[in-house]
């Protein structure tokens, strides 16, 4: 078979255009610094490169959840210990308080003092991180408690915040005021 000038050209600019596509793609790939520049490229490594990318993603938002969450348990531990410290400095008082001894002015002041520690109380049981209230349950926009008629309403929920740390994992980063404070109990209702 004879082999003219027009399938040798015909043959050699095919392949001057091959070449050149080939150098197009490596030039896309090397100015974006992916392997993967458009899906029909390799479809198989585009959705590779998608499931990839939606675990990184998912694993950022986790770590995420894992921060705020260690944060959000350490100021309620926190708020808890001052609340610990205030009731104690409360039971001291009126144990003090109990002894034949004392006079009607020093139960007086005693009882300004219980006043000022159940405001305290109070404000313990109102604290927010990031704006959100740690005692409200699932209500974190709702100030949990609040002086009415003589007493405290508590108008959280009894939720909990949950947030997602791994795949199908969630955990509880809140203790709603009825945990925390026993606040709609039968006692306290009562």
């Amino acid at each position: 078979m004879r082999v003219t000038n027009r399938i040798t050209s015909t043959t050699l600019l095919s392949d001057i255009q091959r070449v050149q596509a080939r150098i197009l793609q490596l030039q896309r790939q090397a100015s974006s610094g992916r392997r993967i520049v458009e899906p029909h490229n390799d479809p198989f490594g585009a959705v590779s490169s998608i499931r990839l990318q939606s675990l990184l993603s998912r694993q950022t938002q986790y770590r995420s959840n894992l921060a705020a969450g260690t944060q959000r348990l350490e100021s309620t531990d926190a708020s808890l210990g001052d609340l610990g410290s205030v009731f104690n400095e409360m039971k001291a008082l009126i144990l003090e308080m109990s002894d034949d001894s004392q006079t009607a002015e020093s139960r007086a002041a005693a009882a300004q003092t219980v006043s000022a520690s159940l405001q305290q109380a109070l404000a313990i049981g109102n604290r927010q991180l990031d704006g959100k209230y740690l005692f409200a349950g699932r209500r974190t926009d709702t100030t949990p408690f609040l002086s009415q008629g003589g007493g405290i309403a508590y108008k959280g929920d009894t939720g909990q915040v949950q947030l997602a740390v791994s795949d199908g994992q969630q955990v509880q980063v809140t203790l709603n005021g009825s945990e925390a404070f026993g606040a709609v109990t039968s006692e306290v209702q009562g």
